[in-house]
């Protein structure tokens, strides 16, 4: 009784929340530990967290976030890294979060992002197995996006990226791409006029990679100006 007076006595307040290096397996058990019941249907509104804004997991053994954004309905920072996650759940129904990382998980195919993040700025993904940057290519809020050591091969998935018009900060270091030669002017030449703010790798783009840059963005101008059907006579 005195445990479960206690843990009563502190949702009710508590702002920031971390369990680090433990088994952790479930938000249920740590958000209902003084409950009988282990979802929110069962426990009821009595067991919600309303001034929890930063929840910090990392390092545990997690495989879901069920039942977090009827737990913690103001959540703004999340940290899921280093679990043993397969999968983006759905966060939708975090309207103020803004902040969240999956680094060192278990990701590999990810489709739609937009449908899982809400109005989101900030999101670590590194440290998983993605290949494909198309399902990023909607979520419009962010800011900063760490793709690090993650398995993107192709330059050509970074256009992709090119339609966040408030993206900032771009993270491809320990990727396959980021060996390939003239990969950052190539990344950077996506961005159109946005190229020499867009922060690559902690670097924004060189006098001489925007140069570079430049000349790349003039030749793929010309090509789309270039009418594909030309009858040429000499």
């Amino acid at each position: 009784m005195f445990w479960s007076f206690k843990v009563s006595s502190v949702r009710l307040s508590l702002r920031r929340l971390s369990v680090q290096n433990s088994h952790l397996e479930s938000i249920a058990h740590l958000l209902l530990c003084d409950s009988l019941y282990k979802t929110f249907d069962e426990a009821g509104p009595s067991h919600v967290w309303p001034h929890l804004d930063t929840l910090h997991l990392s390092n545990n053994v997690l495989k879901s976030v069920s039942d977090l954004g009827n737990l913690a309905p103001n959540l703004r920072t999340l940290d899921l890294s280093f679990n043993q996650l397969i999968q983006v759940f759905d966060l939708t129904s975090l309207p103020y979060l803004e902040q969240v990382s999956y680094a060192g998980n278990l990701l590999h195919h990810t489709f739609n992002l937009h449908l899982s993040f809400g109005n989101i700025r900030i999101l670590d993904v590194s440290r998983n197995q993605l290949e494909r940057l198309e399902p990023f290519s909607k979520l419009y809020s962010l800011v900063y996006l760490n793709l690090s050591c993650n398995r993107v091969e192709d330059v050509q998935e970074v256009r992709h990226l090119s339609k966040l018009r408030v993206l900032e900060c771009l993270m491809q270091t320990g990727n396959p791409v980021a060996s390939s030669l003239d990969y950052r002017v190539r990344s950077l030449a996506f961005f159109g006029p946005r190229a020499a703010d867009i922060v690559l790798d902690n670097e924004k783009a060189s006098v001489t990679e925007i140069d570079q840059i430049a000349i790349l963005q003039a030749i793929e101008k010309a090509k789309q100006s270039t009418p594909s059907n030309v009858d040429y006579q000499y």
